[in-house]
């Protein structure tokens, strides 16, 4: 049944019905062994450390759940904690084999890669938490906590909307502080530049644009674009790409100048956009910091 709606859903593998999956696994297969640019803890690497993974769910998940997750952990050590939590241990080994499996890889790209963990993960977690609620004998307290922390995360999934891949914990400083241990926001800041171009500068018919613009800007520009940038009357370059310092000139040049617009949702710089003097900017308001 997987194959058949993982074929019906990916029609470019019509062409080739039978080979297309077994293909594209091996070729992941060799993409994992092979190193990927990153940056870590204010260095590039192409195979950050075997803790990178941990560091990424220590510091992307809320510490509520963190606490949960470590409380679960101490009551499985304990007789009574294996009594109840019996049948939740294939559930940990799994997280445990998982993110070991992805951490003795050399592709190491982004918190993204622990997704199939991140739901068992706050369901074990959820559990101790629900187990330290319930031996609260108050039943206003009770309550009152565990409404507390329903609103909370609520309040986080609502700030951060649609940008929840920008949650970081306060182990290090925030959202914001990130770009000195972590390659934050890779493809998400060319929509944010791209419509201000659209919205301010109408009559520009062509940009440049650097980061994954060539697999995302499709989606939502109408005009012609590419990655040249020195010519062009406006171009965009995505923060992530100035971070793996692709291009020496490019990063002088950003360094010495200052952006027509800043694209910083929830205080996170993700895209800049330069003009050259004397573009024509139907906003008129300057440099400035939008969603």
């Amino acid at each position: 049944m997987s194959f058949i709606f993982i074929s019906i859903f990916w029609p470019s593998s019509w062409n080739n019905f039978f080979l297309a999956i077994p293909e594209y696994i091996l070729r992941e297969t060799t993409l994992v062994g092979s190193g990927i640019n990153n940056y870590f803890f204010g260095h590039l690497t192409n195979n950050p450390p075997f803790y990178y993974y941990l560091f990424e769910f220590m510091v992307r998940t809320p510490p509520v759940i963190i606490f949960g997750f470590i409380f679960f952990i101490y009551l499985c050590v304990t007789k009574k904690g294996i009594s109840v939590f019996r049948n939740k241990l294939s559930v940990f080994l799994f997280i445990l084999l998982f993110l070991a499996s992805i951490s003795f890889s050399a592709k190491k790209l982004g918190v993204r890669y622990e997704l199939p963990i991140w739901p068992w993960v706050y369901a074990l977690s959820s559990c101790s938490i629900i187990l330290v609620i319930e031996k609260i004998k108050i039943y206003w307290l009770r309550t009152a906590i565990a409404c507390g922390l329903l609103v909370w995360f609520i309040f986080i999934f609502v700030s951060f909307f649609p940008y929840h891949d920008l949650y970081y914990n306060f182990f290090i400083g925030g959202p914001g502080n990130e770009r000195r241990y972590d390659l934050v926001g890779v493809c998400e800041g060319s929509k944010g530049g791209v419509d201000y171009a659209l919205k301010c500068f109408p009559e520009i018919k062509e940009i440049g644009a650097l980061g994954c613009g060539s697999s995302t800007i499709p989606y939502y520009y109408p005009n012609h674009f590419d990655a040249s940038w020195k010519n062009q009357k406006l171009f965009i370059v995505e923060a992530y790409y100035i971070q793996l310092e692709k291009d020496p000139e490019l990063d002088n040049f950003v360094s010495q100048n200052k952006p027509t617009f800043t694209f910083s949702p929830n205080g996170v710089d993700l895209a800049y956009l330069y003009t050259q003097a004397g573009v024509k900017n139907d906003c008129a308001l300057g440099s400035q910091t939008g969603r």
